[in-house]
């Protein structure tokens, strides 16, 4: 009886010591937090995604592993595992390079709502509210030929004045 709880306590502890999770934070130069960045690690095959604070927690990490830290609109970054990166939260920065459409992969794992948005706005910023309500869908801003008047707003073809 003895000897099985010696074996079933070194076994709980092989198998703890084995199967390790990463954590950290993942932001931009400017120090910003990055959501929705990938993390792959290319030895064991486990994936996660950055929150909206920029955490990530992935599985079967052990030192000697590469992982792999990527977004759309920046570089792709590899980063050797050791013994002291699993003890701790890593922390990566990514560096920012230009938008290729080539880089956006729908899946349902992704709000590809928010992730189109976010690189509307960043390509199109928005600078009064007349520009937010051109986005609405149905609505439709008309300007007068003349100064001095305000715009004439129109709602699926009615005029909502």
């Amino acid at each position: 009886m003895r000897t099985t709880l010696t074996l079933l306590i070194a076994f709980a502890i092989s198998i703890n010591s084995f199967a390790q999770n990463l954590t950290g934070i993942v932001t931009s130069e400017a120090s910003k937090p990055l959501e929705g960045t990938y993390v792959y690690n290319e030895t064991s095959g486990s994936y996660g995604f950055t929150s909206e604070i920029g955490k990530f927690i992935i599985s079967k990490t052990n030192p000697g592993d590469v992982v792999r830290f990527g977004g759309i609109g920046y570089e792709t970054q590899y980063v050797n595992i050791d013994a002291n990166t699993t003890q701790n939260s890593l922390r990566v920065k990514l560096k920012e390079k230009s938008l290729e459409l080539n880089e956006i992969v729908v899946q349902p794992k992704l709000d590809a709502l928010n992730i189109f948005t976010k690189i509307d706005i960043k390509n199109n910023p928005v600078n009064n509210a007349q520009e937010v309500l051109r986005y609405v869908p149905g609505l439709f801003i008309g300007q007068h030929a003349g100064g001095g008047k305000a715009e004439q707003i129109f709602l699926r073809g009615f005029d909502i004045d």
